[in-house]
C-alpha cells in the first residue's frame, strides 16, 4: 500500500480538519500590544483576590516600565527586581509576563522558583487561576496531537500550547534546567535557593541563563526576589548591581519635589499609647505625607518615575529596587509597615528580617571587628558609673567566666570573671558591673567560688537605679567549657555543675559552640537569623541540671553589630541594639571586647594569648537575656491559657508583648508622640 493510498477519503479529510484547527489557534497578526495592555484587555481577577474584576496595572504603576521592557519590541533582554513584600510583583508583573508569551506571542518558557515547595504552591495557587483569568485553558493542548494520543499537554509543572511549551522547575533541580532552549525565562524568589547546584554543575543562575543563549537579543528574562541574608550572601543583589540600579521617585503632594520613600523619614502617630498611624515626612519641606496620598504620588500622572542611580550604557539590562513602603493603598499600609518595624526592634535579629522583607534590601552585617579609637570609646561610654542601673533598663542578667590563669603571668591569675548586664526596649543593653573573684577554681566550695557565693548572699545580687529603684539579677550563666588542669578528673569537670546546683534556681552552666544546627525534631527558632540554626539549646544532664549550649557566632555578630551603632547625641533615646558602658570602664575592657577577628567563613578567631573575657561574658549575657524573655513569653501564654484566652490572643503574646509589659510596669512606655501629625 502506498503512502497516497493511506491518506484518501475520510482520513484525508480528518487530516485537513486537524491542520485547520492547529492553524486557527495561532495569532492572526504580529504582537502589537505591550504586556500590560494585553493583560488589561483580557484578564479578569477572580473573587477573593485583593482587587477582583478587570485587571488594572495602574493600581501598581511602578510596574509599567518593567512590563514595557519585557515586551517583544523593547531592546531590553533582562530585568532584575530587588523588592520588598506586598508590592504586587507576582500578580501584576510576573504572571502577565508569562501569560503574554503563552497566548499572545507564543514562545517556549522556562519558569524557575527558588524551592520545590514555592514552585508547587505557585503552580497550583497562582498559575492555574491566572490561566483561567486569561481564558487560555482551551489553547493548552499537546504539541503533537493524534487521534489515539493520551497526552493532554496540561501537567502540573508543564504546559503545551500553540506549538510551544512552558516548563517549571525549582532552582535545585539540575535536570529541570537541561530542558531545550527557551526564549522566555522567569526566575522568582532567587534568594530562597543556594547558589550552587547539588550536582556540582555550578551556579544555577548561570546554568539556567545558558538555556536562552540561542535567542540572544530576542530573549526576555525577568528576575525577582526579596533579598535573603547579607550583601555578601544575596544573589539577587549581585544581579541588581550588574545594571543601572533604579529607584522609584515620587513627588511630595505639598511641595512637588521628587524623592524616594525611606524608613528613616517615617513618624509614628500614637493615641493613648497605641500606634494608630504612621506618616512620611517630606525630604524637602518636612510636611507629613499620609498613606492615602500613595494613590496620587505613585501614579504616572503625578510624574512618578524610575531614576537610575548608576550611569551605565548597557541597554540590554535594567535593575530596580523597591520597598514595601510603595505598597498601594489597600495592601500594606504605612501603619502596618511601622508596626513591623517596631516588632523587629523588639526581636533578636529582627532587623535582619525586616530589612530583607520590608525594605527589600540585603542586611548589612556589621559583625566585623569594631575599631576602638578614642572617638569610638567616647561615643560608647555613657554618663553613668559602674554599679548604677540607668533609666530604660528592664531587667538584669549575669555571666561568669572561669579562668585557670597562668602561673608564669602575674597579670593572668586563676579567677572568676563576671559581667552584669541590663536589657531594655529594642534590645538596648547597658553594662552595669564588671569584676573578678580571685582564687582557685577547682573546688566549688572554696577559693573564688566561695567568694562569689559570699558576695551573692551579702548583696542579694541587687543593683540600684538612678531613681532609687532596685533591680535583682534574674538569671546567671556560668561558663562550663573551661579547661581544668586535669581533664580526666571528674571533680574538676563537674565543678561548675555542682556550684550551679547549689542554688535553688536561676543559675545555669553553659557551653559555647561555634554553631548549633537545628535538629529535624526541633521546633524552628523564630528569632534566629537562619531557619537551619538555633541561638541556644537546653540539655538536661543526668544530675537534673539544665545545660545551655550557646551559638557563639550568632551572639558575637550581634555584639560587633551593636558596637557599630552610632549614639544619638541630642537625645537619651538611642537606636535599637545600642550598647552603653559605664564612664569609668578602662580601655583594657574594650580591647578584650573587640579582640577577636571575624573570618570570611563567618567564624571568629582569637589571637594567641589574647584576653577575650569581656566578649565571652557579653555573649553569655545576651543569650541569658534571650532565654529569660523566652521563658517569660511562655509563662505569659500559660497564664492567658488558664484565664480562658482564645488561641488568637495567645498567639499575639510574643517577646515584644513581654517587653511592653515590663515597660508599663516601670512607666517606660512611649508617650503619645507624633500627634501633631494627626488630622
Amino acid at each position: 500500500m502506498s503512502a497516497i493510498e493511506i491518506y484518501t477519503g475520510e482520513a484525508l479529510a480528518e487530516l485537513d480538519r486537524w491542520f485547520s484547527r492547529q492553524i486557527a489557534r495561532f495569532p492572526d497578526s504580529l504582537p502589537v500590544m505591550k504586556i500590560w495592555e494585553h493583560a488589561e484587555s483580557v484578564r479578569v481577577m477572580p473573587p477573593g483576590s485583593p482587587r477582583p474584576g478587570r485587571f488594572d496595572v495602574g493600581y501598581t504603576p511602578y510596574w509599567y516600565e518593567t512590563l514595557e521592557n519585557m515586551s517583544p519590541f523593547s531592546p531590553v533582554e533582562h530585568e532584575v527586581v530587588l523588592k520588598g513584600a506586598q508590592i504586587g510583583f507576582t500578580g501584576t508583573c510576573l504572571e502577565p509576563f508569562l501569560l503574554y508569551y503563552m497566548g499572545y506571542d507564543p514562545s517556549d518558557i522556562l519558569f524557575i522558583s527558588g524551592t520545590e515547595e514555592l514552585l508547587k504552591r505557585w503552580a497550583s495557587r497562582r498559575l492555574e487561576p491566572a490561566i483561567n483569568s486569561y481564558g487560555y485553558r482551551d489553547i493548552i493542548r499537546p504539541v503533537t496531537e493524534t487521534s489515539n494520543t493520551r497526552r493532554k499537554g496540561d501537567n502540573a509543572l508543564s504546559k503545551e500550547y500553540l506549538g510551544c511549551r512552558m516548563d517549571m522547575t525549582s532552582a535545585q533541580s539540575a535536570p529541570g534546567m537541561r530542558a531545550s532552549d527557551k526564549r522566555i525565562m522567569g526566575r522568582d524568589e532567587i534568594d530562597s535557593a543556594p547558589g550552587a547546584l547539588t550536582t556540582g554543575e555550578g551556579n544555577w543562575l548561570q546554568v539556567s541563563w545558558a538555556r536562552t543563549n540561542s535567542w540572544e537579543s530576542r530573549r526576555k528574562i525577568l528576575d525577582g526576589s526579596t533579598p535573603g541574608g547579607t550583601y555578601e550572601e544575596s544573589q539577587i543583589w549581585q544581579l541588581f548591581r550588574q545594571y543601572d540600579q533604579r529607584r522609584y521617585m515620587v513627588p511630595c503632594p505639598h511641595c512637588g519635589k521628587f524623592q524616594t520613600l525611606e524608613t528613616e523619614r517615617m513618624q509614628p502617630v500614637y493615641q493613648d499609647g497605641e500606634l494608630i498611624d504612621a506618616v512620611m515626612l517630606c525630604e524637602h519641606c518636612k510636611d507629613p505625607i499620609y498613606n492615602y496620598h500613595k494613590t496620587q504620588i505613585l501614579s504616572r500622572e503625578s510624574g512618578a518615575h524610575w531614576a537610575p542611580t548608576v550611569e551605565m550604557n548597557n541597554r540590554r539590562g535594567k535593575s530596580r529596587q523597591i520597598s514595601s513602603l510603595y505598597s498601594p493603598v489597600g495592601l500594606l499600609s504605612w501603619r502596618g509597615y511601622y508596626a513591623e518595624y517596631i516588632k523587629a526592634q523588639n526581636t533578636p535579629d529582627g532587623m535582619r528580617s525586616f530589612v530583607n522583607l520590608y525594605e527589600g534590601m540585603p542586611f548589612r552585617d556589621a559583625g566585623t571587628r569594631p575599631k576602638m579609637t578614642t572617638d569610638v570609646l567616647e561615643r560608647i561610654r555613657g554618663t553613668y558609673r559602674r554599679g548604677v542601673v540607668p533609666r530604660g533598663a528592664l531587667f538584669l542578667t549575669m555571666a561568669i567566666d572561669v579562668q585557670r590563669g597562668s602561673a608564669n603571668d602575674p597579670g593572668n591569675p586563676t579567677r572568676l570573671e563576671y559581667e552584669v548586664m541590663a536589657t531594655g526596649g529594642g534590645y538596648r543593653t547597658w553594662s552595669i558591673d564588671y569584676g573578678r573573684f580571685l582564687g582557685e577554681v577547682h573546688d566549688p566550695y572554696s577559693g573564688a567560688w566561695e567568694q562569689l557565693r559570699t558576695w551573692a548572699q551579702q548583696t542579694g545580687m541587687r543593683y540600684r537605679a538612678v531613681d532609687g529603684r532596685e533591680f535583682d539579677v534574674q538569671v546567671v550563666f556560668v561558663d562550663s567549657g573551661w579547661k581544668p588542669n586535669s581533664e580526666t578528673d571528674p571533680d574538676q569537670i563537674n565543678t561548675v555543675y555542682q556550684f550551679c546546683s547549689s542554688f535553688p534556681y536561676g543559675w545555669h552552666p553553659t557551653k559555647g559552640m561555634p554553631s548549633i544546627k537545628r535538629k529535624s525534631n526541633e521546633q524552628l527558632d523564630e528569632f534566629s537569623a537562619s531557619s537551619g540554626y538555633r541561638r541556644y539549646r537546653i540539655k538536661r544532664l543526668e544530675s537534673g541540671t539544665m545545660l545551655y549550649e550557646i551559638n557563639t557566632n550568632i551572639y558575637k555578630n550581634r555584639v560587633y553589630s551593636s558596637l557599630n551603632i552610632k549614639r544619638r547625641m541630642d537625645t537619651d533615646i538611642q537606636p535599637p541594639g545600642f550598647c552603653d558602658f559605664p564612664i569609668d570602664y578602662g580601655d583594657s575592657y574594650f580591647h578584650g571586647l573587640t579582640i577577636e577577628e571575624k573570618r570570611q567563613d563567618g567564624t571568629f578567631y582569637t589571637p594567641r594569648n589574647a584576653r577575650n573575657e569581656p566578649l565571652d561574658l557579653r555573649v553569655m549575657n545576651l543569650c541569658a537575656a534571650d532565654m529569660w524573655l523566652d521563658a517569660k513569653r511562655l509563662e505569659a501564654r500559660e497564664q492567658a491559657h488558664r484565664a480562658g484566652a482564645s488561641a488568637e490572643i495567645i498567639d499575639q503574646i510574643d517577646v515584644g508583648f513581654v517587653i511592653r509589659h515590663l515597660q508599663a510596669e516601670l512607666g517606660l512606655l512611649p508617650q503619645n508622640e507624633g500627634q501633631e501629625f494627626m488630622e
